[in-house]
């Protein structure tokens, strides 16, 4: 197992040059580890942060009232036909695969 002495996470914090110059893989594996336990640490700090900011409701506010009039004078009323049109066509389409019992369809596998 794993097996972190307390000696050598001492010698990563301390302030004297030459300890800190000799670098084997100890201190390569447990300056990785604390990388990541403050990476860890940290995205949990702002997730509790970012939670109590959406709870109070601070968070993704949006200015100015709902109630503006809607602009529909931009939508191509002929574009807008064809694509009803088509929606109506993949109705009718399913429906009708819905009313067949039995669907012909060929097995890849053979």
């Amino acid at each position: 197992m794993f097996n972190l002495e307390f000696k050598k996470i001492k010698k990563i914090f301390s302030f004297k040059t030459s300890d800190r110059l000799c670098f084997d893989c100890s201190c390569g594996w447990i300056s990785l580890l604390l990388f990541f336990v403050i990476l860890n640490v940290s995205l949990v700090v702002f997730s509790i942060f970012l939670h109590i900011k959406i709870s109070k409701g601070e968070a993704f506010v949006v200015e100015g009232g709902g109630g503006e009039e809607l602009n529909f004078s931009q939508i191509n009323k002929s574009d807008l036909d064809k694509i009803i049109y088509d929606f109506s066509l993949k109705k009718d389409y399913f429906d009708n695969l819905k009313q067949k019992k039995s669907i012909n369809v060929v097995d890849p596998s053979l």
